[in-house]
């Protein structure tokens, strides 16, 4: 194994696991570049864990420095053995797993573009407003009619605009090409995937909630649409509050995250570029405890917040889908009609879905030796895969195939 000269003297630079105790600061220098072990570090090993993880610093700075090789091969060999034991999977089967349900994403994706021309049925989208006219409109609102002492009352009247057209399809597109970018992109490229792991480790994703803001208010419109809607408004509110169940998701992690480790990675860069610890540390009030400068019940109010939204927008969904099976059970006696049954599944299954994810981050509070962030983000990805194929095939099997015209609302506009 080759070494680097650095001011006459021979040093061997390791970069093991950032998150560890025991960890240098080269790994994140190596993020700051874009590339593994950043500028001005060669790669010393053909074998693929050293090839990450083992550098020579030409430089001559910076990175947890060892006396020799065996030293060196000993601080690798202690990461690979984190590594298959941090999580469920390890990082490097977690990040295979992330790579093949993306993939799976991206195919649903295209699979639905395809059968798109053919069996999507697009949605009039209208808006209702209010409208005065007088009851009899010989005469004014308030005015005597003739020579009564009826009085003309004004009449208020729900009238509908035309705004435009929606494709379910298209919906089912977009949430599905959504997913698969998420989490395609940390997995494309070791440096993006150690970051991401980092923050994993710490307790906290932003990009999964980033994705969740956009691809579950896809997912309740498409539910909108097969319960009959066509009201522009009420799809803006369902759509405005799944967005902020998520939202009240990422507020949750980001005021409990480990703010104690990712100080002590943020101090390890700052010594690396010869900074002082505080310059590099934007997290240095956290208390003693470790978490950030929040407290306890904080912590459950950001989470049992978002379930305030998440309630608003399937009551809606819920109460409507109730009483249009009451209302279709009255025809089917008359008519011989039978609802598709996968309506009903899909609206029933996904309402499980939905709640599951909340009650995946609660276990990371009530629980959270048994729960580790580590596990829950597999959970979430594992949950994140099923819902949406869920959803797509369900309705693309059970509804479309089977003729859109059964679940095709009749806009007044």
């Amino acid at each position: 194994m080759r070494a680097a000269s650095a001011g006459g003297a021979t040093r061997r630079h390791v970069f093991a696991d950032d998150n560890d105790d025991e960890a240098g600061a080269g790994d994140a220098g190596g993020r700051e570049s874009g590339e593994p072990g950043g500028a001005g570090l060669e790669n010393l090993s053909q074998n693929e864990t050293l090839r990450k993880y083992a550098y020579a610093d030409r430089s001559g700075g910076g990175g947890l420095s060892v006396a020799d090789d065996g030293a060196g091969a000993t601080a690798v060999a202690a990461w690979t053995a984190r590594e298959r034991s941090d999580g469920p999977l390890g990082w490097t089967g977690y990040r295979w797993f992330v790579v093949a349900t993306a993939s799976l994403h991206g195919v649903t994706a295209i699979a639905v573009g395809a059968l798109t021309p053919k069996y999507d049925w697009p949605v009039r989208v209208c808006a209702s407003y209010a409208s005065w006219a007088p009851a009899n409109p010989s005469y004014a609102c308030g005015a005597l009619i003739g020579n009564t002492t009826q009085v003309n009352v004004c009449q208020v009247v729900t009238k509908w605009k035309y705004v435009g057209t929606l494709s379910p399809y298209g919906l089912l597109t977009t949430f599905s090409a959504l997913s698969c970018v998420a989490q395609l992109l940390p997995a494309s490229r070791d440096a993006w995937w150690r970051t991401y792991a980092r923050l994993v480790r710490v307790g906290v994703q932003p990009l999964r909630w980033i994705e969740f803001a956009w691809s579950a208010p896809c997912m309740v419109t498409v539910l909108l649409i097969l319960n009959g809607n066509y009201d522009l408004w009420i799809y803006l509110t369902c759509w405005a509050l799944t967005a902020a169940t998520m939202l009240f998701g990422a507020l949750h992690e980001f005021a409990s995250y480990d703010a104690a480790r990712l100080r002590k990675l943020n101090t390890q860069l700052a010594t690396l570029k010869g900074k002082s610890s505080n310059s590099a540390s934007y997290d240095n009030n956290s208390n003693s405890a470790g978490l950030a400068p929040w407290t306890a019940a904080a912590h459950a109010a950001a989470h049992a917040s978002g379930w305030v939204p998440f309630a608003a927008s399937w009551t809606v969904i819920a109460a409507q889908f109730t009483w249009e099976l009451s209302e279709f059970a009255d025809s089917a006696k008359k008519h011989g009609l039978k609802f598709p049954k996968a309506v009903q599944a899909i609206i029933w299954v996904q309402f499980f879905m939905f709640a599951l994810f909340g009650f995946n981050q609660l276990f990371t509070i009530i629980i959270k030796k048994r729960w580790p962030f580590t596990t829950a983000e597999l959970v979430y990805t594992t949950l994140s895969l099923t819902a949406k194929q869920l959803l797509v095939w369900l309705l693309v099997g059970g509804v479309s195939f089977r003729g859109g015209a059964h679940v095709q609302p009749v806009a007044p506009c």
